[in-house]
């Protein structure tokens, strides 16, 4: 008994990690892309106002 439990709880940490890890992939390619908008709209906005 206890030992299929541990089993299932270690599967359920198991498949936590797995989308803690999706998550924060995500998140750092939409925090990435948002960085990138943000830094690349005022440099493209600039270089607009120069040509």
């Amino acid at each position: 008994m206890v030992n299929s439990l541990s089993g299932r709880l270690r599967g359920l940490a198991e498949v936590f990690c797995f989308f803690c890890t999706l998550l924060l992939k995500a998140c750092e390619q939409f925090t990435g892309l948002t960085l990138a908008v943000l830094l690349t709209g005022p440099v493209t906005e600039s270089l607009a106002q120069c040509f």
